[in-house]
């Protein structure tokens, strides 16, 4: 198997987790694996990671870089949509000269869904197949509690249709389950295309990390919520730090911020409230990338999980590394984390912009304790393992490799 893999962003669920977790599985089956991307995933930590554990076990070549930015306007990302369409197109159309391929796989088709819609493949007569994340405009059909459809949602759910009539589309991965039937449900041409492959968390299992505490500046003796990734004004964290100061809020409970924080999470740390928060022990924070030990630590070190995301109705890996560990976790109580979390009962839910709800919940979190909800967690984390995802994205890649 030739495979092809295009996506040039590094953080989230594409380079870091979702590639490597693939590749591992690819270089397991013998396949050549070609990864067309940008210059600044190359230039990442992660890119580092990724060559120490393949090195020589994958080939690169470059495409532009369309870089997305959650401040620009819908009309602009729309732009982008498209840029980032030729952009693909012209990587993959270069990467053929002396690298033939039997299959692409897209790590992220909402890259780029709406101008295949318009468009077609951009990857010409190659079949290609690809995992389709954050889009919503199936829940309101589904259960699933996104609020009112916007304009865009709409239109994404008008590109999805169009997309799953794409002759060279042999499959759509979701990591929700409620967009794999949704489909069927509506009778839609091509709905067959969809399958559920449910998502995962940590890159490698969790292991013991004695002193993980003391790692972080942690007394063994504090709650610790744990928010953690990299960090942005959507991971809730001006949410989190006011009802870590509401007075509601046991003063044992610490929140701990741990992952790169942008410009948006250092205005809202020099805040006022923060500072007050971290003057007075409540409140720890390590702006920098963390290696996978540091992540297993951050979570070893934790009582419970932050998934308080502001407008974020997606799944989170997070979700999946807090079940891992056995740590129960505080959602928004909106999108397919908060269905998951309702579902599994893995945790709490709450609208995290009501500060005082919010320390209600963290309060009956720290003293009932963890237990139940960490072994739900547990059994959840069991169906999300990262080696249950690479094979079950490589079965289906090679499921159709020669489907007409």
């Amino acid at each position: 198997m030739k495979l092809t893999v295009v996506d040039g962003e590094p953080k989230g669920h594409y380079l870091g987790l979702h590639f490597r977790i693939i590749l591992r599985e690819a270089v397991r089956r013998g396949w050549q694996v070609h990864l067309v991307t940008t210059q600044r995933a190359l230039d990442h930590q992660v890119f580092t990671m990724l060559r120490e554990e393949f090195d020589g076990k994958f080939t690169t070549s470059l495409m532009v870089d369309i870089v997305n930015n959650e401040a620009y306007s819908n009309n602009k990302k729309i732009v982008q949509h498209f840029q980032r369409w030729r952009a693909m197109r012209d990587g993959f159309a270069a990467s053929l000269a002396d690298r033939p391929a039997d299959m692409v796989y897209q790590i992220a088709l909402e890259k780029s869904d709406l101008p295949m819609a318009v468009w077609g493949s951009p990857y010409g007569r190659t079949p290609f197949a690809g995992l389709l994340m954050n889009r919503y405009f199936h829940g309101p059909a589904m259960g699933l509690r996104v609020g009112e459809l916007s304009r865009r949602d709409k239109l994404m759910g008008w590109a999805y249709r169009r997309m799953l009539r794409i002759p060279t589309l042999r499959r759509v991965i979701n990591i929700d389950p409620l967009l794999a039937d949704f489909p069927v449900k509506a009778g839609w041409a091509g709905a067959n295309k969809g399958v559920y492959v449910p998502d995962t968390g940590a890159y490698r299992p969790f292991d013991p990390q004695p002193g993980a505490r003391a790692h972080f500046g942690l007394l063994e003796d504090k709650f610790v919520l744990l928010n953690y990734g990299a960090m942005t004004p959507r991971k809730g964290i001006a949410e989190m730090i006011n009802a870590l100061a509401h007075p509601d809020c046991p003063a044992h409970v610490i929140g701990l911020s741990a992952g790169r924080s942008d410009a948006g999470t250092k205005e809202i740390l020099a805040g006022p409230t923060a500072q007050w928060l971290i003057e007075n022990g409540r409140l720890v924070v390590h702006d920098r990338f963390l290696s996978d030990e540091e992540e297993c630590a951050a979570f070893v070190a934790a009582d419970a999980v932050w998934l308080g995301y502001i407008n974020f109705f997606g799944m989170s890996s997070m979700l999946v590394n807090a079940g891992a560990m056995r740590k129960p976790v505080l959602a928004q109580n909106m999108g397919l984390v908060d269905y998951f979390v309702r579902e599994h009962k893995l945790g709490l839910v709450t609208d995290v912009f009501n500060a005082g709800e919010t320390a209600a919940a963290i309060r009956e979190l720290a003293e009932k304790g963890p237990q139940e909800y960490g072994e739900n967690g547990f059994a959840f984390s069991q169906n999300h393992r990262a080696e249950l995802f690479g094979q079950r994205v490589c079965d289906v890649i090679e499921s159709v490799r020669g489907e007409n």
